[in-house]
């Protein structure tokens, strides 16, 4: 009785209108108004009640990261950037169900296609799928510590995989950062944990090169990019005299021992070793500098001069390079450098404004300047050396000229077993008699004898041979039936060449 008159009282206290809708409520719908008015209210209050709760966590939470936590930040350009969020996607993504994830897929590194395998995809590409954080902290435990990783960005994140490699592809304010967090007062556990993610990535690139080149990444500033990642070249694939190629070998085996290297420091003498390929196009300059980058775990920096704005930045790109690595610097005969003043000179007959880019004096100065860098090996190629400037090719700069011309015999042999004897076994494992009959079951070291036999001494580039024997390679029988009709013609078009040019 007391609680309908206390209901009673509360009823006239209220408005006509909402006396109506209170009799009306609780006559039809046996609704109490006084129970609906309190959600009301707490509804109304609910908003700065969770406001002011949430302000008072975030200053509770900035407290405890200041003085419990310890983070890390990594810039998208970094190479470690990309090694971090591959080891996360590997590791921790891959098995968690996240409620806000990227996927992409990717080509698996160092995945080889066996010959059964081959035969059920036929072509299609293998590949994995790729799970990386999307704008949320991500934690986890590594070595029974809590760690979380979290993508900061002023613009929209984007996570590109171009031939194998991770690189982070910046917005306009180039803002994008990668953030490790984790409990305690010391950075050494994030400091362990990003050296395993580097050396997880390193283990993974053990059979690859890194081929870096330059890249504009904001305005009037430069740095290296890296553009791919290929399977290292074994030595045996170049070919080239054998005496010449273990003499190369030994030379920068030598460079880079650190005797050497104290050796060099203890007499003053600047660290540094160039070498000059020079040769017809298509005898494996490029490929050599290839295939010594893997021998000898190097990075590639290939060096495009042409686009070098300015000696100030190709001199800031050279302060870059790490020691120690190799820098390619190809054709370099055909970018037609010039003196300081012969380009200002050109500058001033246009009567307007035109890039100075880089010169000759420029290159020189970084190459064995009073400020260069130390530790490197450069590897200059050229087609027509005479073109070269002398200051260019003197000793400290260019401290080899190794020829790579035309193909012996005996190398036309070597290629020939290289080409067809490594796959012979497998194949005609796995295809059986259908592979021996369509290959060939004559000896491969008489064929290749045979094969060399019809090439001429010094007429043909590697590149030529290669060629041919590509278009053969499931018949290495067909390949030296053919070989005399193809010197043949092969030897008319260089002829007709010669009397059309005139040398």
């Amino acid at each position: 009785m007391k609680v309908l008159d206390g209901a009673g009282r509360y009823s006239h206290s209220l408005s006509p209108v909402l006396q109506i809708i209170n009799t009306f409520l609780s006559r039809n719908l046996n609704v109490d108004f006084t129970l609906i008015s309190v959600i009301f209210a707490i509804f109304k209050f609910a908003p700065a009640a969770i406001a002011a709760a949430s302000k008072l966590g975030c200053r509770a939470y900035g407290w405890i990261q200041r003085f419990f936590m310890v983070s890390v930040t990594v810039p998208a350009h970094d190479e470690l950037y990309g090694q971090v969020l591959d080891w996360l996607s590997a590791y921790i993504l891959k098995w968690r169900a996240s409620r806000s994830l990227t996927a992409r897929t990717r080509f698996l590194r160092g995945a080889d296609v066996g010959l059964e395998e081959y035969a059920t995809l036929r072509g299609r590409t293998k590949v994995d799928t790729q799970y990386l954080p999307s704008l949320e902290s991500v934690w986890f435990f590594y070595e029974r510590r809590p760690f979380a990783i979290k993508l900061l960005s002023d613009t929209l994140i984007a996570y590109e995989r171009r031939k194998g490699l991770p690189k982070a592809m910046e917005g306009r304010n180039n803002k994008i950062t990668l953030t490790i967090t984790s409990l305690g007062r010391s950075s050494e556990p994030i400091k362990g944990f990003l050296d395993m993610c580097r050396s997880s990535s390193m283990k993974q690139q053990e059979t690859t090169v890194t081929i870096r080149a330059i890249k504009c990444i904001r305005y009037y500033s430069w740095g290296w990019d890296i553009k791919a990642q290929k399977t290292a070249r074994h030595m045996d694939s170049i070919h080239l005299d054998d005496a010449v190629k273990a003499n190369l070998i030994t030379d920068i085996e030598h460079y880079l021992d650190p005797k050497t290297r104290h050796y060099y420091n203890s007499r003053h003498i600047p660290y540094r070793r160039g070498f000059l390929l020079h040769g017809p196009p298509g005898t494996g300059k490029t490929s050599l500098s290839l295939a010594l980058a893997g021998e000898f775990g190097l990075d590639l920096y290939i060096l495009d001069l042409s686009a070098v704005p300015s000696d100030d930045i190709l001199d800031s790109l050279f302060s870059d390079l790490p020691s120690p690595c190799l820098l390619l610097i190809e054709d370099i005969d055909v970018i037609g450098l010039k003196s300081r003043a012969e380009t200002e000179e050109n500058a001033i007959k246009k009567e307007k404004y035109t890039p100075l880019k880089c010169t000759l004096s420029g290159l020189l100065n970084v190459l064995d300047g009073v400020a260069s860098g130390e530790g490197r090996i450069l590897i200059v190629t050229s087609n027509m050396p005479d073109k070269l400037d002398e200051a260019l090719l003197r000793p400290g700069r260019i401290d080899r000229k190794i020829y790579l011309g035309y193909i012996s015999q005996y190398v036309v042999e070597r290629m020939f077993l290289r080409m067809f004897e490594g796959e012979y076994t497998q194949q005609n494992a796995v295809e059986g008699d259908r592979a021996k009959k369509r290959r060939g079951h004559g000896d491969m070291a008489a064929m290749a004898l045979k094969f060399s036999k019809e090439i001429p001494e010094e007429t043909f580039t590697p590149a030529q041979i290669q060629e041919y024997l590509l278009q053969y390679q499931e018949s290495p029988v067909e390949a030296v039936d053919q070989i005399a009709g193809w010197v043949a013609k092969e030897v008319r078009k260089m002829e007709k060449k010669v009397s059309v040019l005139g040398y």
